[in-house]
């Protein structure tokens, strides 16, 4: 279909019937009149002025007929495909059109939106704003089918220094139930149990932990828990091997010191 074509010819016929936007009910006659619709026959998103001869009165279904042709002609244009959305959808967001109508408006609508917020970057305030605006909703909880499919598809994405940095602060000063610090512990424990570490990776979880421990107090919950927690637990000939060389350097070092 030359949707052009089809476009220029609506426009031609409603203009040489020099027709005349009146009031839909005429009281001196008592007769209805036909109602028409101001339409830009180049649109106003692409420059289009409110001159006369750029003016045209079509009826309701005229009119929506050029909008959606406007969409084939100038494709990829968000603001008629919004347009068209509008006329397509009333304020409650019903309609009365043809399933292909209201699928393919859908369709523009989405398309019109993602081109929108593509690259756009929201201030502070902004985020804020929608922040506070979600608090308190209650959402739906997730099925275990749900969880699963988020898990498999967060598995092996690289995170940013960022994105952890990030998600640490939020986490810091929060408080956690029993319950789920209960499932955090059986959750670690699962996700490491029979894995071997690399080299690389046991230096890097020493020295994130190193100093961490320094200067803190711990309460005799604490150190009753950790007491029962290594009850029973024998360790390997290399780990005792390790064990006294990390110890004779710190022994040798607080003997020089005392000296």
């Amino acid at each position: 279909m030359n949707h052009q074509k089809v476009y220029n010819n609506i426009i031609e016929i409603a203009k040489s019937q020099n027709r005349t936007k009146y009031s839909l009910y005429n009281r001196k006659k008592d007769i209805f009149l036909p109602y028409y619709e101001k339409h830009h026959i180049f649109p106003k998103c692409l420059k289009g002025t409110d001159d006369k001869e750029n003016l045209v009165l079509l009826t309701a279904k005229e009119h929506y007929i050029c909008h959606k042709l406007l969409t084939y002609i100038y494709k990829g244009n968000r603001k008629l495909y919004h347009a068209f959305y509008l006329m397509t959808f009333d304020k409650k967001g019903k309609h009365d059109i043809s399933a292909r109508d209201y699928a393919y408006a859908r369709e523009l609508n989405r398309y019109a939106m993602s081109i929108l917020h593509t690259g756009r970057k929201l201030s502070k305030e902004h985020k804020e704003k929608i922040s506070n605006g979600m608090k308190g909703l209650k959402r739906k909880p997730l099925s275990e089918e749900q969880k699963e499919k988020i898990s498999k598809s967060k598995k092996g994405i690289p995170q940013t220094k960022e994105h952890i940095e990030k998600r640490a602060l939020s986490n810091t000063g929060k408080k956690r139930s029993e319950e789920t610090k209960r499932k955090i512990g059986e959750a670690n424990k699962i996700s490491l149990k029979g894995r071997i570490l690399s080299e690389e990776t046991k230096k890097k979880m020493s020295a994130a932990m190193m100093g961490k421990n320094l200067g803190i107090k711990r309460s005799d919950e604490s150190k009753e828990k950790n007491r029962q927690a290594h009850l029973g637990l024998v360790d390997s000939e290399e780990t005792k091997k390790r064990k006294s060389i990390s110890h004779k350097g710190k022994h040798f070092k607080i003997h020089n010191y005392l000296i």
